[in-house]
């Protein structure tokens, strides 16, 4: 591996300047430690950020495997490293709430919700926990599927309504195909969980689709 200039050393950047100032590259790099022979640490994470057109979330859905194989001399512990801090940064989203999110449109809940679903690989049914200012008060994965499909409990939806004293919710979904049309098994499940909140005077205000760049409001739709 080739020296480094001191303006590409990433820890010492951060300690000089403080974290906001480093690249996602930079910051890549110090998780990686090292590069690869006849590639510094640096440069491979900027090779690896353009091949993914510099989104993370683009670089989230991807294996171990998928990038060892991709990338030359990146083995399994760094491969590992990099996704395993890009899951801490999604998981990281779960703490919102504590911000007072509030919620006044499927542009708020979207932008909320789609750091936490957008790029799994997986579908995720979660259900956001609304008082009567419409502020999360607290949010919840009610189900974990495969890449076609989610089994949710409306029941478990519905006493966590309860267990939190809302009085409204927002119920999110993510389609790993990107596909945004909701099917009608979506349908039949968003018109069962309305009328048994409705039962318990629970507001269901919104069930978005989403995708890693866009979604599907069943409200704005006029479905609710």
């Amino acid at each position: 591996m080739g020296s480094w200039s001191s303006d590409d050393r990433p820890r010492e950047k951060m300690m000089r300047q403080g974290k906001q100032h480093l690249s996602e590259a930079e910051l890549m790099a110090i998780i990686l430690g090292s590069g690869t022979p006849g590639e510094t640490a640096l440069a491979l994470c900027q090779r690896i950020l353009n091949d993914h057109q510099h989104r993370l979330t683009e670089l989230g859905k991807k294996s171990v495997i998928e990038l060892v194989q991709t990338y030359k001399g990146l083995g399994a512990a760094k491969a590992s490293r990099i996704l395993a801090t890009l899951e801490l940064g999604r998981r990281r989203r779960e703490e919102v709430p504590a911000r007072r999110v509030v919620i006044k449109s499927s542009a708020d809940s979207y932008h909320f919700l789609q750091p936490l679903m957008g790029d799994l690989p997986y579908e995720e049914f979660w259900v956001l926990l609304l008082n009567n200012a419409g502020t999360v008060m607290h949010m919840e994965c009610i189900g974990r599927g495969s890449i076609q499909s989610v089994s949710v409990d409306v029941r478990r939806v519905i006493k966590s309504a309860l267990d939190h004293l809302s009085t409204a919710i927002v119920v999110s979904h993510n389609h790993p195909s990107g596909q945004l049309s909701p099917s009608q098994e979506d349908i039949r499940l968003t018109k069962t969980l309305s009328e048994a909140a409705r039962l318990f005077q629970i507001r269901v205000l919104d069930h978005l689709i989403i995708s890693d760049n866009a979604y599907y409001s069943f409200a704005d739709q006029g479905m609710l």
